[in-house]
């Protein structure tokens, strides 16, 4: 149980969800875990911790939301929302597999997602008992992804995998990312010791995977950690991540500010750092690309974002009006 300021309610703890689908949630305080309720406009999920009002009435009420450590979101697929995915996560295991998978932009846009919210990122790629061309793969990443530590594992041979162990420190909150089908049910069940998610490998044909996890869900491994399982994601549309680009993109986004005009677009301009930079070989047109889609997708996002709230402002301030005129006319017929 975690120490906390409750206003004088002696009653109250702090519990954490360990799941949430669509509106259903399970939370767990010391060694029990049960059902709880909350307000429509709280919205918990998986890896908050939450107070709730008296531990010894089942269900458990949610009164709040404290304040988060990270926030994995994206730009949800289907709609304009925000999706957020995991809170308060350490560290993000970004995970693919030595096949078709293995897409460097890919990864670029899942590792600006993970430093944008917060946590700490890890590559690891999967299958790697699969792989002919080992050494090709880690000297690729190694260049493109400098500073991100980079496991190589095989979850079926063990390969690799007591490396990546030796990271999960009693407490430590980790989660996976990645599509479906690259293996992280089954690094899961080899974390936790047993069987306990189905999976399901990719798809031979199109190299595409398969759905197998379909909630979110935290679970306590042996040694202490913390591990949020969550469903693979088909598509990743970034917000709110210009602070995340930057750091993937760290040696870019200083070139551009040496350059000798502020609003220079790297197109031929007098004392562009960018083109020279790019005729000396420091970097691939295909880094770069990624690296611009990746900032007008944010900015994209930013402009989006802007434009809701003044929508809802706006919105807020013509109910604001039309109550104020109510008000007004009651005043003058002598209703109040």
């Amino acid at each position: 149980m975690h120490s906390i300021s409750n206003g004088g309610d002696e009653s109250a703890a702090v519990a954490r969800v360990v799941f949430r689908s669509h509106g259903f949630v399970r939370l767990q305080w010391g060694s029990r875990i049960e059902s709880g309720l909350f307000l429509k406009s709280l919205n918990p999920i998986v890896g908050d911790r939450v107070v709730i009002r008296d531990p010894q009435t089942v269900p458990w009420v949610i009164d709040r939301i404290l304040e988060r450590t990270s926030l994995l979101k994206r730009r949800d697929p289907g709609g304009g929302k925000d999706q957020e995915l995991a809170a308060n996560v350490d560290d993000v295991w970004i995970v693919t597999s030595a096949n078709q998978d293995l897409n460097p932009r890919r990864l670029e846009r899942l590792l600006a997602l993970v430093l944008s919210s917060g946590a700490r990122a890890r590559l690891v790629v999967t299958k790697a008992d699969l792989c002919p061309n080992w050494d090709d793969i880690t000297s690729m990443l190694g260049s493109r992804f400098q500073g991100v530590p980079i496991h190589l594992i095989s979850s079926w041979s063990g390969a690799g995998v007591s490396e990546l162990e030796a990271t999960l420190q009693p407490g430590l909150t980790v989660t996976m990312l990645g599509s479906s089908g690259v293996g992280k049910s089954t690094l899961t069940n080899r974390l936790l010791g047993d069987n306990r998610q189905q999976t399901q490998d990719i798809r031979g044909d199109d190299d595409k995977g398969r759905h197998t996890t379909t909630s979110r869900e935290l679970f306590e491994l042996p040694g202490g950690a913390f591990l949020i399982d969550q469903p693979g994601l088909r598509e990743v549309r970034l917000t709110d991540a210009e602070d995340g680009i930057e750091q993937v993109f760290e040696d870019l986004a200083e070139l551009e500010m040496r350059c000798r005009f502020s609003d220079c677009r790297h197109q031929g301009e007098p004392g562009c750092a960018v083109a020279s930079a790019f005729e000396a070989g420091e970097f691939d047109s295909d880094r770069w690309d990624s690296y611009q889609k990746l900032k007008r997708e944010a900015e994209f996002a930013r402009a989006r974002e802007a434009k809701t709230t003044r929508l809802r402002d706006k919105e807020r301030g013509r109910k604001m009006s039309k109550m104020l005129k109510r008000l007004y006319k009651d005043r003058e017929r002598g209703d109040w």
